[in-house]
């Protein structure tokens, strides 16, 4: 197989990893989540969509969560979610629960605790500032359920890169934590457990992540920065000056190479958004985009590395009624005015408000009004690699570069950009040069080491 060059430039344009249409070999497409692919005959091939999530924007069940008052949306929101944990927890072998510290894995342990007896649940432990340890540890000793863990330290991120990329199969610089991921699977496997239960989807579903809050105020914010630029063009000359290198044209050029399939899917969505409810669009829309485009990354991720230990992942969060409720919720529910939470990132905004207080009913508040974490790891934002790492690579090959081209693109290059490049890098290496796994862990072992904090 070829690598797909605009795809891996795309990538270093700071893309993520493709969901859909092309990927990261040449002629070689993406089956879009919802669809399947019809084979004739003759080999003609065709998509077709079986379920997508904006199907189930409905002006009916808007009108009817939008009646509800917060008790009653709490209510049914805490009734499907005891009604998909239990689901989840069906089956003929041991299942246990992945622990972040977070509210969402907080929350499903929560209920699944009453309805399994001695719940295995596992969690691994970033050693260092970022380490979560101990909000999993005092949800394990509120449940009175043991915490098994397994501790991944900056030399993981290194040894393990090639092996995780190996299951991802593309580069996974946009979920860093693939690599503690891998490693509590691992400890999984270890303890004879077959699946677990995951808390990917909560944030998509009800807009937990924390830049989601503040976007209408970031919108208004430039829409009044764009007014004041666009008069200053009108100005003789020193508009030109002031602006010429800051037109918006470079950002097409990411976009082309993906022939605007990304943009053209984003209008798209809000259109059909706006045209089902008969209304303009409002911060709701971006339940739709996290869920068709982000999540499907996530899920990615938790099905690669799950399978990397045989072990199969489950998402309460993600059963259908759930979602549908949640794509029609009142944003009202989703984020609120909470003039006791003092966030940085979205002062006097309470995110995820239904299930925060969903959690509420089965955790202390030390644990369900948590602020959010994520699964976060710096570990790459202190690699450091030799160049001589990419002598003779992938990269340098792809890319026809010279020594001395070679030499200046790592020399001006950022720490993102390094880290993107050595992905690619290890990626190129596994699956177009075919060179053995054991052979890529040796190469970046000697060439790359995490500074400490």
């Amino acid at each position: 197989m070829q690598p797909n060059v605009f795809e891996m430039t795309r990538y270093l344009m700071n893309f993520g990893a493709p969901v859909r249409n092309n990927g990261f070999y040449d002629n070689i497409i993406i089956v879009p989540a919802g669809s399947v692919i019809t084979i004739d005959r003759d080999l003609t091939t065709h998509f077709n969509k079986f379920a997508d999530v904006l199907d189930m924007v409905s002006p009916d069940k808007t009108e009817e969560l939008n009646r509800l008052n917060k008790e009653q949306i709490v209510d049914l929101v805490d009734e499907q979610m005891q009604h998909s944990v239990q689901q989840m927890l069906l089956a003929d072998v041991p299942v246990g629960a992945l622990c972040s510290g977070g509210v969402d894995s907080s929350l499903l342990m929560a209920i699944a605790a009453k309805n399994h007896n001695n719940l295995a649940i596992f969690h691994a432990d970033v050693v260092g500032p970022l380490s979560e340890y101990d909000a999993a540890a005092d949800l394990a000793k509120h449940l009175k359920l043991d915490l098994l863990t397994v501790q991944t330290h900056d030399d993981d991120f290194v040894g393990l890169t090639p092996e995780v990329m190996y299951h991802y199969e593309q580069p996974f610089s946009g979920h860093p934590h693939s690599v503690p991921f891998m490693m509590v699977s691992k400890l999984v496997q270890k303890h004879g457990v077959k699946a677990v239960l995951t808390g990917e989807g909560s944030d998509e579903c009800f807009l937990g992540y924390e830049y989601i809050a503040m976007e209408p105020f970031w919108i208004f914010y430039h829409s009044q920065t764009k007014k004041v630029r666009d008069f200053i063009e009108t100005l003789p000359v020193i508009g030109h000056q002031i602006w010429d290198n800051k037109n918006e044209f470079p950002r097409l050029i990411p976009e082309m190479l993906g022939q605007f399939e990304h943009v053209i899917d984003h209008q798209n969505v809000r259109d059909r958004y706006s045209k089902a409810l008969n209304k303009p669009v409002d911060l709701n829309v971006r339940t739709l985009d996290l869920l068709r485009d982000h999540l499907v990354t996530l899920l990615h991720r938790n099905d690669t590395m799950g399978m990397s230990a045989s072990i199969e992942t489950r998402f309460p969060f993600l059963n259908e009624q759930l979602i549908e409720t949640a794509v029609n919720m009142p944003l009202r529910y989703k984020i609120r005015f909470s003039p006791d939470v003092w966030e940085k990132d979205h002062p006097f905004l309470r995110d995820k408000w239904v299930i925060r207080k969903v959690a509420d009913r089965y955790l202390p508040k030390r644990l369900s009004q948590r602020k959010k974490r994520g699964f976060y790891v710096n570990a790459f934002r202190r690699m450091k690699i030799d160049k001589q790492f990419f002598n003779s690579g992938f990269v340098k090959e792809q890319f026809k570069l010279s020594d001395n081209a070679l030499n200046y693109m790592i020399d001006s290059a950022q720490q993102q950009q390094i880290n993107k490049l050595m992905m690619l890098e290890v990626w190129g290496r596994l699956f177009i040069h075919d060179i053995p796994l054991s052979g890529v862990q040796q190469q970046l072992r000697s060439s790359a080491i995490v500074k400490r904090m």
